[in-house]
């Protein structure tokens, strides 16, 4: 029946993930040391091993993961460490390297409007809505909203942990000169 006697040479490159996870997983480890967990995976299986990871975390077991996938980094890890050419870069919470960048996204259909009220702290005009400087979304929405402006949302902008890696890794002789 349900016994694949098929070599694991011949399993796919996400079945080969899943049963390495399996198997490291046999033994109930304290500490979880991963390589790229999620390679070969559908979105599916993604969302499976991450699902799991994060129980895995909750219930104790500390999972240290190598991803090239800041998406991934930034959905399962509180703390990260970067390595650049053998030396780390960047160690921390994730959260420090998302600090606000002092803009607030504003949407709102009254663009026009928003944008005169507003004058010179709107830094760019963006399809749908405002960037404006300022830190302060409540103040902002109470402002607009005073004024009779109709917003549907604002949050204040995070720098991504993609530009901070970016950052930390690359020096002038790795810029593209065009």
């Amino acid at each position: 029946g349900g016994i694949d006697r098929r070599p694991v040479r011949a399993y796919s490159l996400g079945m080969r993930q899943r049963l390495g996870l399996a198997s490291a997983l046999l033994r109930r480890p304290r500490l979880l040391v991963l390589d790229e967990p999620t390679n070969g995976l559908d979105p599916q299986g993604i969302r499976e091993i991450r699902d799991l990871l994060l129980e895995l975390n909750r219930g104790g077991t500390t999972v240290l993961l190598s991803s090239h996938l800041l998406s991934e980094v930034e959905a399962l890890c509180t703390r990260i460490g970067v390595l650049d050419r053998g030396r780390m870069v960047l160690q921390g919470d994730l959260t420090d390297f998302q600090e606000l960048t002092g803009l607030v996204e504003v949407r709102t259909p009254d663009v026009h409007r928003a944008a005169t009220l507003l004058g010179d702290t709107v830094a760019q005009v963006v399809d749908g809505g405002l960037l404006v400087s300022g830190d302060d979304p409540a103040a902002l929405n109470h402002e607009l909203v005073t004024a009779g402006v109709r917003v549907s949302a604002l949050h204040a902008q995070r720098r991504s942990l993609e530009a901070a890696v970016l950052d930390a890794t690359t020096d002038s002789s790795d810029k593209v000169v065009r």
